[in-house]
């Protein structure tokens, strides 16, 4: 501030007191006020400078943050990467674009955009806000709330308001705001009501009595919310909102709950957007039912994938940010992120000879060179602290208990974010003619969910066996399928239990050292199935429909007898798969019993698969019920599991090596149905 006007600040006593007495001088003080105007006119235009000889735009708010308004620690550094949030919250407030070319699939359902695609102007806002998981400690909420405060203090009659996951955080977060409030300089202060210690909200009103002609200033509220429930700012309407922490809101589901505070964003349903929120959460920090909402929120953010409307699905985007963007320690003179080999200059400056992204990678490798379920505890909580993709952001503890952790959160996060890799659907008898032809039909709320779908004339592939009185599968060894319809009638606390089944389809193996193990020829999962049917009996006729469509063998859980019993029913016995004794003599009884033994040895089968495998299975919910695994008597409560290990120990245990199908001789995909859906 110019010398001569922090002066006249210093002496007196309120805005009021400034103002006049700059006014008495101004012709004296014409630089002064030039000055003024600048400040001004950075704020709503923003700021061009040379950054270390490089022209650098930084946005109006990105100006006010940096020069007037207060953190914790004093005034907030210039960051590259603090520039780039602003400049995503600008542009999306301002977004008022959509894709030019649409594509639709048969059901009229669009499909996704691409990088480059043509964008054109709708002529309305076409987006609500943006959704930001970060690393620990980024800067991302007092950016949001100078964005708040930047608004509000310049916008006539509107309310903004912040809502934490409990009372706690949402008056935390509201008080670094009252306090930069405080530290801004008289010019960009309107008439206010007092913010002595405000309970809930900050008035920017001149309150006058008396005189209904009186200038009431802005009339505008900053309030934050005393409940983290979603319908507290239900029919109110909203400059701004700013959800803080959303990933560790448990008791609200911030997924559904945007629904509700869409409408005090908008007018028309939606029509017309009007406000804007801000939905930032440190990634490391989350809640396991807020953070897994809070996943939902952002895969359903993505930029290239719309709705009829011109938004995305939640009518949010997704940003971010690596962790290696803006690391302490790792942040040169000029405020740039230093993420790879620093340069001389660089290095000079930060003392360090490697870069952010070196140092991150060599705290993870420290954590998983431990080879212990508490070193691989802590390599996730790592990536979430300091997350190098967007999966990172979502790593997960799992029970450990043997599964390979790393390759699971590797695949999880991989297929999060690809809703390609599976299908959802049912299984029918084509024409309704029972024990006839089973055929696919795509449904997106169908009881199974497959990654891979056989070629019309590989399907049903069966004969009958006179001497047997049996339908018989042509390749027995092609696929090994596995149900468990236990506790099926009942439930099991708030729980419902649900039906569950799984085929794998069976290759022969590679074996030897030297061929690396994506270029083994192994199984594959190539569907899934949790259902809870109101018939027991339907669910019997799905997992008969399953195995004849795929063919080969079925290995029913025995204790609970009524898949069996439905199988030979209806003459399909020669399709259930018998287990030997120690004796190679083959048990009477077709499929596994789940008791204590097998439980061990199914869960043993399962871990080996996932340690080979599980770098290529594309069923996250299979995947994911891996990974929550707490204990061998977990099992039971996890329909998925169950099936997987009965079906990976049988193929374990199978004596018909020599009917496994051959993996040059049937080369079965999904990329041809991959290629039909994208049009």
């Amino acid at each position: 501030m110019p010398i001569n006007l922090a002066k006249i600040v210093k002496y007196c006593d309120s805005v009021d007191d400034i103002w006049t007495k700059l006014y008495a001088r101004q012709r004296e003080m014409k630089s002064e006020i030039d000055w003024i105007k600048k400040q001004w006119y950075y704020r709503r235009h923003g700021y061009w400078f040379f950054n270390n000889g490089k022209p650098t735009y930084i946005t109006g708010t990105h100006h006010f943050y940096l020069q007037w308004f207060k953190i914790d620690v004093g005034s907030p550094k210039y960051r590259d990467r603090s520039r780039k949030h602003f400049l995503c919250m600008d542009f999306l407030h301002n977004y008022t674009y959509d894709f030019k070319e649409k594509i639709y699939d048969v059901k009229g359902n669009r499909l996704p955009n691409k990088f480059g695609d043509e964008l054109e102007d709708t002529g309305h806002r076409t987006m609500f806000g943006l959704v930001y998981p970060k690393m620990r400690r980024a800067g991302a909420s007092y950016e949001s709330l100078a964005w708040m405060l930047n608004r509000i203090t310049m916008t006539e009659r509107a309310h903004s308001g912040i809502q934490g996951p409990d009372k706690t955080h949402g008056y935390r977060a509201f008080k670094k705001l009252v306090f930069a409030w405080r530290k801004l300089p008289f010019f960009f202060q309107p008439k206010f009501t007092g913010d002595n210690d405000p309970e809930v909200k900050l008035n920017f009103i001149n309150k006058t009595t008396g005189d209904f002609n009186a200038t009431l200033g802005l009339e505008t509220q900053l309030t934050f919310a005393t409940t983290n429930n979603g319908l507290h700012y239900d029919q109110e309407k909203l400059l701004d909102y700013l959800r803080e922490e959303p990933g560790k809101t448990k008791l609200d589901n911030i997924y559904f709950s945007w629904d509700k505070i869409k409408n005090t964003l908008a007018q028309g349903d939606g029509a017309e957007i009007v406000g804007f929120a801000l939905y930032p959460s440190t990634a490391g920090e989350m809640e396991k039912d807020g953070g897994e909402n809070y996943f939902y929120m952002c895969r359903d953010s993505n930029y290239y994938e719309r709705v009829p409307s011109g938004s995305t699905k939640t009518g949010m985007v997704l940003i971010f940010i690596p962790g290696d963007e803006g690391l302490e320690g790792y942040i040169d003179e000029y405020g740039m992120s230093v993420t790879d080999t620093p340069t001389e200059e660089q290095a000079a400056f930060i003392k360090r000879k490697i870069g952010a992204r070196e140092h991150i990678l060599g705290g993870r490798l420290h954590y998983l060179q431990r080879m212990t379920p508490e070193g691989n505890e802590k390599y996730l909580e790592h990536c979430r602290l300091y997350p190098l993709s967007i999966k990172d952001c979502f790593a997960t503890s799992g029970g450990g208990i043997g599964f390979n952790e790393i390759i699971l959160d590797k695949r999880m996060g991989e297929l999060r974010f690809d809703q390609t890799a599976t299908r959802r659907g049912n299984f029918d008898w084509e024409d309704g003619v029972f024990l006839g032809k089973v055929i696919w039909n795509d449904d997106p709320n169908g009881r199974w969910t497959v990654s891979k779908l056989l070629p019309d004339d590989k399907t049903n592939l069966r004969f009958w066996d006179e001497a047997r009185g049996s339908w018989m599968p042509v390749n027995p060894g092609s696929h090994m399928h596995c149900s468990d319809p236990f506790n099926f009638d009942e439930t099991e606390g708030s729980r419902q239990s649900m039906g569950g089944g799984i085929c794998i389809e069976r290759r022969k193996h590679i074996q030897g050292d030297s061929v690396p193990i994506q270029k083994w020829l192994t199984p594959d999962v190539v569907c899934t199935y949790s259902f809870r049917h109101a018939d027991t009996t339907l669910f019997c006729e799905d997992m008969l429909m399953q195995t004849l469509y795929y063919g080969g063998r079925h290995n029913p859980e025995s204790n609970n007898e009524m898949v069996r019993k439905y199988f030979k029913k209806h003459k399909c016995n020669g399709f259930l798969y018998y287990y030997k004794d120690e004796d190679g003599k083959f048990n009477k009884t077709a499929g596994y019993s789940l008791n204590t033994d097998m439980q061990t040895k199914i869960l043993g089968s399962s871990v080996d698969f996932i340690e080979r495998h599980g770098h290529r299975c594309n069923h996250l919910e299979l995947l994911d019920q891996c990974k929550n695994l707490r204990g061998r008597k977990d099992i039971t409560n996890k329909d998925l599991v169950a099936v997987f290990g009965g079906a990976t120990h049988a193929i374990q245990e199978d004596y018909r090596v020599e009917e496994v199908a051959d993996e040059e001789e049937d080369q079965w995909d999904l990329s041809p149905w991959v290629k039909k859906r994208r049009g």
